[in-house]
């Protein structure tokens, strides 16, 4: 039997059972990166169209409610368009039109997304005024023909950002059967 060949790591010997710990440690995070590197031939969500019903809430505060149509052209990208009305407590009222790009980064049960969107939009009786929104989304998604998102974001109008909160519920359908899911 051959003797055990030491293994230094960060400028230390490591003894022979830590040095196999460590090795498999770090083959078996080389794996599974690999694995998820792997294309995949699974139709999860491309030829979907979404509609979306929901609130929002933003820091200033404003309550409003939203309606969202989206078409996923690919597994990963969307494309779309928003309309939103909000009120705050004064009775101010804003109302917004956004054209928008989404990329899923995962779809599974819970499906992770970054949405971008550019628009329009009138606070009172103001002329309309360009409104941008960056926002995280996280839909969990039990069945192929609906879901329930909650959307974490930063929009800004009028030189003036501010963060905001919504949810929503998402009517789906789809041209891919429950074996592709």
């Amino acid at each position: 039997m051959s003797e055990p060949v030491p293994v230094v790591a960060r400028g230390r010997l490591l003894q022979p059972v830590r040095a196999q710990l460590f090795c498999r440690r770090w083959l078996g995070m080389a794996a599974l990166l690999g694995m998820l590197a792997l294309p995949t031939a699974s139709v999860a969500s491309e030829g979907d169209h979404e509609l979306w019903a929901g609130v929002a809430v933003t820091e200033t505060p404003k309550l409003g409610a939203a309606l969202r149509y989206r078409y996923a052209f690919t597994d990963f990208w969307a494309i779309g368009a928003a309309l939103q009305h909000r009120r705050d407590l004064d009775g101010a009222h804003e109302s917004a039109g956004l054209g928008e790009v989404r990329l899923t980064i995962d779809a599974l049960t819970w499906v992770p997304s970054i949405a971008v969107g550019v628009g329009a939009a009138m606070a009172g009786g103001a002329d309309p005024a360009l409104m941008a929104r960056v926002a995280g989304e996280l839909a969990y998604r039990p069945a192929r023909d609906w879901a329930l998102s909650v959307q974490v974001g930063v929009e800004q109008l009028q030189d003036v950002p501010r963060l905001y909160v919504g949810f929503s519920y998402g009517w789906l359908r789809t041209k891919a059967s429950d074996l592709d899911f």
